[in-house]
């Protein structure tokens, strides 16, 4: 009876962590769109291209280009890797250089517009109020499904490890060694 519970919290734990994993696709489309966005707003010619950068010191074009370029790589980051331990890093990493950035901004008191949300917006056609929530938004879940990735997976490679032990430990007793075999 408790084998058959072990394996049905088992196969419930792997349904998901597939489930998260499927959850990692919508985040890798929105970070190659957001890029493109990024790219195609650096190419425009609008008054807050010229501005400076709070926390970088550069100027809005330059960020717009390096943040674009970077978008696109973590897109296909996440798109190519299959290991959910990785897919779960590389979203938490992004998330929190976004915080980062976010506290970087509160720190030296910038202003309220980021002059690259005032651009995404603009390219986009929505108000940049719209891009600061949805952003966040998206921060929240980089993060949440990084960590829930990284959490579950862990627990998978250790229940494999442990399987894997006890598989181990019955050969050694089946040829009638006397000592059980050392765990790593």
């Amino acid at each position: 009876m408790t084998a058959s519970i072990a394996s049905s919290r088992e196969a419930k734990a792997d349904a998901g962590l597939w489930l998260l994993r499927r959850f990692v696709y919508p985040a890798a489309v929105l970070f190659a769109g957001t890029g493109l966005v990024m790219l195609f707003g650096a190419i425009d010619d609008i008054p807050p291209l010229g501005q400076t950068d709070a926390v970088f010191g550069l100027s809005t074009r330059a960020v717009l280009v390096a943040a674009g370029l970077v978008h696109l790589a973590v897109s296909g980051c996440l798109f190519a890797t299959r290991d959910p331990m990785k897919q779960g890093l590389v979203a938490c990493w992004a998330g929190l250089n976004y915080i980062v950035y976010l506290a970087g901004l509160a720190w030296l008191k910038a202003v309220t517009s980021i002059p690259a949300v005032v651009v995404v917006a603009w390219e986009l056609g929505v108000s940049e109020k719209t891009v600061h929530i949805v952003w966040r938004l998206f921060i929240a879940y980089l993060v949440v499904l990084g960590l829930l990735l990284v959490v579950l997976e862990w627990r998978r490679l250790k229940r494999l490890e442990a399987a894997a032990f006890l598989k181990h430990w019955h050969e050694v007793r089946e040829r009638g060694e006397s000592r059980p075999p050392v765990q790593k």
